[in-house]
């Protein structure tokens, strides 16, 4: 066991903006100026632990009594897991590896009805106001859920690539997880309004599903009904304490693997470490002792020794990362965190056996003789000790998702937005429609008859 400090269960990595100390977890009533709960508390039952959990609760998907996102928010009672990660001085890998989730996102569409949501959005407003202030108290810059404060930073977040993701206009941090609201009643079934982040430190105190559990509570307590959830990214690691990385490095140096992938490369700033792939899958293998020297704070250098590296800081240790972004999720046949779990046995099957494999000797690419060369014995122990933590495959159908629907309506907001700053780059300002269509009918007929796209255009 670990000397010379305790383990806390619930720290905080920072957050958005200003993000400074972990907001204080307090009841309902106590001293110390908290501000009125935004939702008073209910008569409804309290959480309690579950009982239903499996022995790895802090790696696998609950076995009954767990909710989904959907289900979770529209339940009067959800049963919830405040469940540690286990230690791993039990380990049962024969290797004593760990496989575990290091990091989830997701979005959620969510219904807020009229007056909970004036409320919240008041709450929300007025904390985000508040942060701004120089010197604010966390409690005047949080809102209260059902006794614990969540806290409020002043600005707002994107998700996805650059200005044209999502915007959210309120950014929070509740029970250690980042979430973000977007100023809007409801989703109207096309966009997420809310999303979810459990960091690399929070998966590793807590568990990615217990993660996810907090976030359906958050929701739930503040009278939300949820329609739609969908997973963002998943990181998917192994640590290996006691493994130096040389040996994955020389295969990776002389190309000794076979992969689904050509990307590649190396970094060296905080230990050795190899790359495959590019967004929205990649593999890494690093040097995670030097990561862990040169980068991790007190609280998370405790818990990797005490989580993954079975009590004891190891001469040396390797972590495999895999990084999945919604587009790879969605077409290995994922939508939601609950899919997610239920198929990860197989995704993993997938990812270590079909999609990468290292290799005994140099495979002939050009011949196409790499399925008949063994597999090197440490990524075969690699490939049992992922199944290990997830389980062994079963047989589920890995099938891209259909592909969504494309909202026209939008589409053509978006050209006509394009159209208005073409016009506008012309010096044309228009007050009338028909000298705006006038103007860009004439522009993109003399396009279209350059570009031969059409037989005739008057």
């Amino acid at each position: 066991m670990i000397s010379g400090g305790t383990l806390p269960t619930n720290i905080s990595e920072g957050g958005y903006g200003s993000a400074g100390e972990q907001p204080e977890r307090l009841r309902s009533g106590e001293e110390g100026g908290v501000p009125p709960s935004i939702f008073p508390a209910s008569k409804e039952t309290a959480p309690v632990r579950s009982d239903s959990l499996p022995p790895n609760a802090r790696n696998s998907r609950p076995e009954g009594g767990t909710e989904s996102c959907t289900d979770a928010v529209e339940s009067g009672g959800v049963v919830l897991s405040n469940t540690p990660p286990l230690s791993s001085i039990s380990n049962p890998d024969p290797h004593g590896w760990t496989g575990a989730e290091d990091w989830l996102e997701w979005s959620l569409s969510v219904n807020w009805p009229v007056k909970i949501w004036e409320k919240l959005r008041a709450g929300l407003e007025e904390a985000k106001s508040n942060a701004a202030q120089e010197g604010a108290k966390p409690e005047h810059a949080s809102i209260a859920v059902r006794g614990r404060y969540a806290r409020v930073f002043p600005s707002g977040a994107r998700a996805g690539k650059g200005n044209k993701g999502l915007y959210f206009a309120y950014t929070l941090e509740y029970d250690g997880l980042r979430i973000s609201i977007a100023d809007k009643k409801d989703s109207n079934g096309k966009q997420p309004n809310l999303m979810f982040r459990a960091s690399g430190e929070q998966c590793l105190l807590k568990g990615a599903y217990p993660c996810y559990e907090i976030g359906n509570r958050f929701v739930r307590q503040l009278g939300g009904q949820g329609s739609e959830c969908k997973l963002s990214r998943v990181d998917i690691c192994l640590d290996m304490p006691g493994t130096s990385i040389n040996e994955l490095m020389s295969a990776f140096y002389e190309k000794r693997y076979i992969t689904r992938t050509k990307s590649k490369g190396t970094h060296e700033s905080s230990g050795k470490s190899f790359y495959l792939g590019t967004p929205p899958l990649v593999i890494q293998a690093y040097d995670k002792l030097a990561e862990v020297n040169t980068k991790a704070n007190p609280t998370k250098k405790l818990a990797m020794i005490e989580y993954r590296w079975n009590g004891a800081i190891p001469a040396s240790a390797t972590r495999i990362e895999f990084q999945l972004r919604r587009d790879a999720i969605k077409s290995r046949g994922i939508n939601s965190v609950e899919d997610y779990f239920e198929k990860r046995a197989d995704l993993i099957f997938y990812l270590t056996h079909k999609w990468i494999r290292f290799l005994e000797t140099i495979p002939d690419r050009k011949n196409k003789n790499q399925s008949k060369i063994p597999t090197l014995e440490i990524w075969k122990n690699i490939q049992n000790s992922f199944q290990n933590f997830a389980g062994q495959k079963k047989g589920i159908s890995l099938a891209p998702l259909d592909k969504e629907k494309a909202d026209v309506r939008q589409l053509l907001k978006q050209g006509l937005g394009v159209l208005e700053s073409a016009a506008a780059h012309k010096g044309k300002n228009f007050s009338s429609w028909d000298g705006f269509q006038n103007f860009i009918c004439s522009q993109l007929k003399a396009i279209a008859a350059e570009k031969g796209l059409f037989e005739s255009c008057p």
